[in-house]
């Protein structure tokens, strides 16, 4: 499920729903993205939006959480995908391109700025099987938070300790930022 980032940063107690109101009637005016009307307008820092979504704050972000994690892709990464690639399947949509309907994967990335990463998940991806759910045209690559991805690792995909360690014997087995994710949660700290 897509989240608006008004929602989003009035969760996160970075603006008021009042604020939220006046920045999209800014972005209408100005035409810009709701990130930067909020800057120009002063409400957020830019240095507030790296922090909140790092480096990728430019890139749509897509919610994830336990409840509603989309059952219908959760059997196209297997654990071991997830934990290597720093990705999970979101869901698909259907779009409509010139009368004809297009299948997109929407793919959530802890980085989708690492771009040798997401080219490799994507050449991954051509020889998959998507079983009822069919192949899709296209992907669409999002940014995913790094506490809602742990979270559904944990819930959804059931990862343990035992199982992380085992898999970390491997190299390469882990994205680096995953197993920095899961390293902190384990040990009751902050991720880097």
């Amino acid at each position: 499920m897509r989240k608006k980032i008004g929602t989003f940063l009035v969760e996160k107690g970075y603006l008021t729903q009042e604020q939220v109101r006046e920045v999209r009637i800014y972005s209408e005016k100005t035409g810009k993205k709701f990130g930067d009307a909020a800057v120009e307008m002063g409400l957020v820092t830019q240095e507030q939006l790296q922090e909140l979504f790092g480096q990728d704050f430019a890139v749509n972000f897509f919610h994830i959480d336990t409840k509603t994690f989309p059952r219908t892709t959760l059997d196209l990464f297997p654990v071991e995908e997830v934990l290597k690639w720093g990705c999970m399947p979101c869901g698909f949509k259907t779009e409509v391109v010139e009368r004809k309907e297009v299948k997109i994967l929407n793919l959530g990335f802890l980085e989708p700025s690492d771009t040798a990463n997401v080219q490799a998940v994507m050449k991954g991806l051509k020889g998959k099987e998507y079983g009822k759910s069919g192949r899709p045209n296209s992907v669409d690559p999002y940014l995913l938070l790094p506490d809602q991805f742990v979270e559904v690792l944990l819930q959804v995909y059931a990862i343990r300790p035992e199982r992380y360690a085992v898999l970390l014997k491997t190299p390469g087995a882990v994205y680096p930022k995953v197993k920095a994710l899961l390293d902190a949660h384990w040990s009751g700290k902050k991720a880097a």
